[in-house]
């Protein structure tokens, strides 16, 4: 593995964390060293195959569904 690699992942890791916390994007995006949001969120997409907000409406899409209706 490479270094650059490497680097990619934790990046991306950090950032699942921040997004599952409930951080917006652009702080997001900062937090994990991307200058423009922009270019953190077509990181994200090439990456996951979404962007980072579609990412978190379908992980809170999933909760939905496991949580019970009458609680």
């Amino acid at each position: 593995m490479s270094f650059e690699f490497w680097r990619r992942q934790v990046r991306l890791m950090k950032a699942i964390e921040l997004l599952v916390e409930g951080s917006p994007v652009k702080a997001v995006a900062a937090e994990v060293g991307y200058r423009q949001p922009s270019a953190f969120v077509e990181f994200f997409r090439l990456t996951l195959g979404m962007t980072p907000k579609a990412w978190v409406s379908a992980l809170q899409g999933q909760n939905s569904r496991i949580v019970p209706k009458y609680i």
